[in-house]
């Protein structure tokens, strides 16, 4: 989230606050006139995806207290895998909860629309470390599990970005009638939990398995084809191009590019830091899901990084200093694409117009 709104604090003209500062206008008066009236857009983004968020939490759960004690901890999205994967599954009260909880969302959007329509470790490993990592070896596969993340999180990434930043453009530079309908629904559709689509997205890559056994249960397409279209990014583009500047679209037109060529010549080199931070977070999510791969995923030699983790914890004498370890260094990819991207991340609109 702080990613975000550093994003778009750098995207913000400084021309204007030069002009409100020859005005006489403070700081205080700079925030609230200028700098939060500019990021409404993704004032309203974060609030929505960080609710959604929260109500569809499930790693964190599934890993520490699997809903206990009793059901205490129980969240909607542990319950529907419970009920459908675990014990005597039952698909069809699973799918019966999953429809209730379609249901409570689209009255909640209603509701929604009509409220608001907005515009103490070392620093240095030791030998402790050293023979934590030497166990973590011997005891799991881990480089095939980092491999397979990161080939699930790479591909995805990629493939995330070229259509969530088409869609969020096109939604916001093409005017049709039906746009404001269609959008909404997609956004209706980012507060579903996946775990309301779970059951059937699991029943939908087992027939497939039947007649196209390379995208059908585990394998890693299962995993990514999920995963590429985000109504998360089609909102997260869609806010950040209401601030880019329209002219350039105009004047791209009128020196004859075409349409496609306005997108790659000129909207994407100017929105670098809109791509690196949706490159950050897509990354992120990917490296770190859970759900999904824990499903879809049935052997050990195609687990990913998060699985090999959550193993590790399973056992009936977790070893403790080997679970850190690994946790340490299933990390480091995603702190390494964070600094390789910040460098986009900071320079910014600026230095895609020079």
């Amino acid at each position: 989230m702080v990613n975000q709104f550093l994003m778009n604090l750098h995207n913000i003209d400084q021309s204007i606050y030069e002009a409100a500062r020859i005005d006489g206008a403070n700081a205080f008066t700079q925030f609230f006139k200028i700098t939060v009236p500019l990021l409404k857009p993704i004032i309203l983004f974060t609030s929505i995806t960080s609710t959604i968020g929260t109500l569809q939490i499930f790693d964190e759960i599934m890993n520490i207290t699997k809903g206990g004690p009793g059901n205490a901890t129980m969240s909607i999205s542990q319950y529907i895998y419970n009920l459908s994967f675990k014990y005597s599954p039952d698909f069809g009260y699973a799918a019966t909860v999953s429809y209730s909880i379609v249901l409570m969302i689209i009255v909640l959007s209603i509701i929604q629309f009509k409220v608001a329509d907005v515009t103490k470790g070392r620093l240095l490993p030791g030998s402790f470390f050293l023979d934590n990592f030497n166990k973590l070896l011997e005891q799991t596969n881990l480089v095939q599990a980092l491999g397979n993340s990161a080939i699930v999180s790479i591909i995805s990434t990629l493939l995330a970005l070229l259509i969530g930043s088409l869609a969020g453009y096109g939604f916001e530079v093409y005017r049709t009638k039906s746009r404001d309908i269609v959008f909404n629904i997609l956004l209706l559709s980012m507060m579903i939990p996946f775990a309301a689509l779970m059951v059937p997205l699991y029943r939908m890559f087992a027939t497939i398995s039947g007649f196209a056994p390379f995208i059908g249960i585990n394998t890693m397409a299962a995993v990514i084809l999920p995963t590429i279209t985000t109504a998360f990014l089609i909102f997260f583009f869609r806010q950040n191009t209401k601030m880019f500047p329209k002219e350039m679209l105009e004047a791209g037109r009128i020196d004859g590019l075409s349409e496609i060529g306005i997108f790659l010549k000129i909207y994407m080199p100017t929105m670098k830091t809109t791509y690196a931070a949706a490159a950050i977070i897509t990354f992120m999510s990917s490296w770190n899901n859970y759900l999904w791969p824990l499903v879809v995923l049935q052997t050990p030699d195609q687990q990913t990084i998060p699985l090999l983790i959550s193993n590790l914890g399973s056992s009936y004498s977790p070893d403790y200093g080997v679970i850190m370890t690994a946790i340490v260094i299933a990390t480091l990819p995603t702190a390494l694409v964070f600094f390789i991207m910040q460098k986009h991340f900071v320079a910014g609109m600026v230095g895609s117009v020079k």
